[in-house]
């Protein structure tokens, strides 16, 4: 160490002393600064710097330490001092370019270090990046975090990711593959972050963080099925914290229609309380589609609460109003505030749901002026659809006929409104007007197919009703086939059911039916399945299951079974409250049997300026001006059989007097000309006189007769007839006649007679398919009362329609079975006009089975605006005669429009009542009704 004199320690205690205040205060004197930068004694300095620093005098230390570190640049002292007062007087810049010095001078680690620190503080990531660069030039790998900071701060992010990459390279280490996997994603290299992802996942489980990212990585790649695969696949690993996790999940697997994952996602996320306004909207959608309806307003009412948004409230009162909570809307719209509730008010649908409350507690017509109030203020979409969705199902008239006056016009530009307005017309039964609105729209949806069809169905176009049902159970058939699972949705079974009745089979329709009764809302299924057995005539299982599950039947089917059961007081009823909403047929029916007589003709009046086209109300129209009113029919026949021919007049007047019905019928027979070698010494004119009298009770339908034949011989006629509906849409009838004519062949029809019963049933065994079966026993008798013998008869037909309604089209099978026993000896007067001794006056006994098709056949007699051809023709096969074939043929048309009929037609029979003779009948028929 270099020695100082004692006169220099001396001169160094004076000035200490002199200047003690000075350097108290941080101030150095200007000539003790000079006296100092003149000293050139190392060892003085440092006592000058001993002396600052002792005094805490920085300011003065560090103008020593920087004459120290000018006389003395090679002596690490005096820089390391510098540095430490740079520290220390907020000098990080020159601190930190003096350990870099000092690392150069002395290689020391920690100069390096204090160095490195120094340059971060001071944003000099340069300066960071040169020591860390001369790290790894030596083999030396930094801290990974400071490595990673101090790179990506200074913008070498590729380099970092090549020295990373060769770091991993050699260690494996999964620190560094994280980096990586962060870097790759943060900087645009996707395809890069995915495969160190998989890598990172093929060493060990993501966490539930990592999981989130590579989800993201995936999506933005499009592959979101991968990407919602990744978070279910690491569900368990997240918490209730990992908030942004539960949201992503929720948001994809819904997008991509994962619902369940979905919906446990934004559950997680409710019971955490951290449920965004998207979850509390799937929530409830979800719940509401799976009929939870109890948790669908659960979650409506919460997220209303929460979010403030109106679509939750709106929400909440669509299923508050689908569970009828009537009470929980009027204690929630109660809890709005003002400022809320005024803003609701404004919003037709808020209105419209008030309207609703107000009429499903009672407050009907307080409902009912809200919204007509509101429709007076001007004209609103939502409003009227509502209001006509309530009219519909309150069902008042008069308000859908006022309705239908004012707003029906809207149609034109509101396409929304046109199927409301179509169901307004349909209830009315007025399927013109109907029909018209309904082909404005495509009808691409079941339910306005099934509509469509309805609405044809009405007008009596039964069979292009059918064509549709038919088209649109075929499409659904073949979708369920496509789509097993959409049998289990509500709308589409309700569909499927309502047109499966017609065609499905019955074991395939009774599971189905089934499905229905676990899905479907109980009024829905009860309202398909009763119509179902109505259809196919099962009235009495309808009833019983009505009352059984005390179902509220529509009047619709409260007056089809008041009909079958012949209840005229509960008709009456139905009639009076429900009239003008009734089915028109059923509706004319009830007024026929309560009777309404002239109110039935003005009904049919009226529905066939509706439905024109409908062939059961023309039917309905000739029953009541063939039965009610006074009618008279004239026919008049050329008739041939075998060898004879006649001119046949017939003429009958019809009235009805204080419910019994009274009619006279003469019939005139004039012979034209006979062949000898078949019969001789015939009658030239032929005489029959009838009078009867029918009297309807209930089901039954009683009828009593007299009159008087005048051929041969001249003999009274007597019979009475009983006709009466059974159970399961049977139908019997009874006679039982004396001296009733008989035709069996030509002799008995000229000169015989008979005593006879004659049982017939006849039943619909499905809806196109009918059975007749006829059993008879005759005792046959000449006109001078001598006994001829007996027939016992058995006749079997099914008659299979293949279309209904004009023109009619159905293909018959019959079997008859005749035995005929002919007494022997005397045949009285018939021996009088045969022209051999021996003649059989019976015919033999035979067995036949017959086919045959008739084409509008079964409407030849009904009232109609237009000219109607038909046809029946049959081919037989009987074991006694051979082969047989019948045809009639002819035209119906009108002359009086809407009250008359007029029939011209002509009748080929070969094999006639199973004998070998061959008949001819041309004939011309008017039916004419008087009011």
């Amino acid at each position: 160490m270099t020695k100082i004199s004692i006169s220099t320690l001396i001169l160094f205690m004076i000035l200490i002393c002199c200047n003690l205040k000075a350097w108290s205060s941080q101030k150095v004197d200007r000539h003790v600064i000079e006296r100092i930068e003149k000293t050139k004694k190392e060892a003085l300095l440092k006592l000058y710097l001993d002396i600052f620093l002792a005094s805490k005098d920085l300011s003065n230390a560090y103008y020593v330490a920087k004459i120290g570190c000018k006389r003395f640049p090679h002596e690490s002292y005096w820089w390391k001092r510098l540095a430490d007062i740079c520290t220390w007087t907020n000098r990080p810049r020159e601190a930190m370019n003096i350990y870099l010095r000092l690392y150069k001078i002395t290689k020391k680690e920690e100069y390096k270090k204090k160095a490195f620190n120094l340059s971060v503080l001071c944003n000099r990531f340069d300066i960071a990046k040169d020591i860390l660069e001369m790290d790894l030039k030596m083999g030396l790998f930094p801290e990974l975090k400071d490595l990673v900071y101090i790179y990506e701060q200074s913008g070498y992010l590729f380099e970092l990711i090549r020295i990373l990459e060769r770091r991993y390279g050699s260690t494996g280490s999964l620190a560094v593959l994280k980096i990586l996997v962060r870097l790759y994603w943060s900087y645009g290299m996707v395809n890069k972050a995915i495969k160190a992802m998989e890598e990172l996942e093929q060493k060990r489980p993501l966490s539930s963080k990592e999981a989130l990212l590579f989800s993201e990585m995936l999506y933005s790649q499009r592959r979101y099925e991968d990407s919602l695969a990744i978070l279910k696949r690491y569900i368990k690993r997240a918490t209730k914290k990992d908030v942004e996790f539960w949201q992503t999940l929720s948001d994809l697997a819904w997008a991509e229609g994962d619902y369940l994952a979905a919906i446990k996602a934004s559950s997680m996320l409710y019971k955490t309380k951290k449920a965004r306004a998207i979850d509390y909207e799937r929530l409830y959608l979800f719940y509401y589609s799976n009929n939870r309806f109890d948790l669908t307003l659960k979650y409506s009412i919460e997220g209303y609460k929460k979010y403030k948004k109106p679509y939750f409230f709106f929400a909440f009162l669509n299923t508050a109003i689908l569970l009828k909570k009537w009470d929980m809307i009027i204690r929630e719209i109660g809890k709005l505030r003002e400022k809320e509730l005024m803003g609701f008010a404004k919003d037709p649908h808020f209105i419209a749901t008030q309207a609703l409350v107000f009429i499903k507690t009672g407050n009907m017509e307080k409902g009912k002026r809200l919204l007509q109030c509101a429709l007076r203020k001007g004209f609103n979409l939502e409003v009227l659809s509502y209001y006509l969705h309530i009219l519909l199902e309150t069902r008042n008239i008069k308000e859908i006929k006022d309705v239908i006056k004012g707003y029906e016009r809207y149609t034109k530009d509101y396409n929304e409104l046109i199927i409301p307005f179509v169901s307004c017309h349909l209830l009315l039964q007025d399927g013109r007007n109907a029909l018209r609105l309904i082909n404005l729209v495509p009808i691409k949806s079941y339910s306005n197919m099934l509509l469509k069809a309805d609405i044809l169905s009405l007008m009596g176009k039964e069979e292009e009703a059918n064509k549709i049902r038919f088209s649109l159970w075929r499409r659904m058939k073949k979708r369920l086939k496509r789509e097993e699972k959409i049998i289990r949705n509500k709308e589409f079974l309700e569909n499927f059911l309502r047109v499966a009745i017609h065609f499905e089979a019955s074991p395939t329709l009774r599971r189905y039916m089934e499905l229905g009764k676990r899905i479907l809302d109980k009024n829905r299924y009860m309202n398909i399945l009763i119509s179902y057995l109505l259809y196919i005539g099962a009235r009495q299982e309808a009833e019983f299951l009505i009352k059984r599950r005390h179902y509220p039947a529509d009047p619709w089917v409260r007056l089809s079974l008041c009909l079958w059961k012949h209840d005229k007081y509960e008709t009456e009823r139905i009639l009076r409250s429900h009239g003008d909403i009734l089915p028109i047929r059923d509706r004319i029916e009830g007024l026929k049997r309560v009777g309404r007589i002239g109110e039935a003709m003005a009904q049919i009046f009226k529905g066939l300026d509706r439905n024109q086209y409908d062939s059961a109300l023309w039917d309905q129209s000739r029953e009541l001006v063939s039965r009610y009113k006074t009618q008279i029919i004239t026919d008049s026949h050329y008739l041939k059989r075998g060898g004879y021919k006649e001119i046949l007049n017939k003429s009958s007047i019809r009235t009805q007097k204080r419910g019994f019905f009274i009619k006279l019928t003469n019939r005139a027979e004039s012979k034209i000309s006979e062949d000898k070698e078949t019969i001789q010494d015939s009658p030239s004119f032929i005489d029959e006189t009838r009078l009867s009298i029918t009297k309807a009770h209930g089901r039954q339908i009683w009828t009593g007769y007299i009159g008087m034949l005048d051929s041969l011989r001249t003999n009274p006629i007597f019979g009475i007839k009983w006709q009466g509906n059974m159970p399961h849409n049977t139908s019997l009838s009874v006679e039982v006649a004396y001296n009733k004519r008989a035709d069996d062949t030509l002799f008995l029809y000229i000169g015989g007679m008979k005593r006879c019963i004659n049982i017939q049933t006849s039943k619909p065994l499905m809806p196109r398919i009918f059975t007749t079966i006829n059993s008879h026993y005759n005792r046959y008798y000449s006109q001078d009362n001598r006994y001829l013998g007996y027939g016992l008869g058995e006749y079997l037909e099914l008659l299979y329609m293949l279309r209904l309604g004009y023109p009619d089209v159905g293909i018959r099978l019959y079997l008859q079975h005749e035995t005929y026993d002919e007494k022997k000896g005397g045949k009285g007067v018939i021996e009088k006009i045969s022209p051999y001794i021996e003649n059989p006056i019976l015919p033999e006994s035979f067995n036949q089975m017959g086919f045959g098709i008739i084409l509008g056949y079964q409407n030849k007699e009904s009232i109609s605006k237009k000219w109607k051809p038909f046809l029946k023709l049959d081919t037989s096969i009987n074991d006694e005669t051979g082969h047989g074939l019948s045809i009639e043929g002819g035209i119906s048309a009108p002359i009086l429009l809407g009250h008359d009929n007029l029939n011209i037609g002509i009748n080929y029979i070969r094999g006639f009542r199973g004998t070998e003779d061959t008949y001819y009948n041309l004939y011309i028929k008017w039916r004419f009704g008087v009011d």
